[in-house]
């Protein structure tokens, strides 16, 4: 293995909790975002933003090499389910 390769995976697997907990924050931001502005959604937007959130703890807890870009689309995707049913 060359040295840049061996510095790029550890370069991944150190920032890797710092990671974590940037998506875990979002999905924590997203899903107090549905509970307190219950209201101003749909049923089926909050539903669907739920399911997209669930794929993002999922994506966490995969051994992905990348779980930030996986977790952020789907946190992503949660949000945009939500601008979408706006009432």
């Amino acid at each position: 293995m060359r040295k840049s390769s061996l510095i790029c995976v550890l370069t991944l697997l150190l920032s890797s909790p710092a990671v974590f907990a940037d998506c875990k924050d979002m999905i924590k931001e997203t899903r107090q975002d549905i509970e307190d502005n219950r209201d101003h959604y749909t049923l089926a937007a909050r539903n669907k933003a739920r399911v997209d959130l669930a794929k993002a703890e999922a994506n966490l807890l995969d051994l992905n090499p990348l779980p930030d870009v996986d977790c952020r689309k789907s946190v992503l995707k949660a949000r945009a389910e939500l601008r979408k049913g706006k009432k």
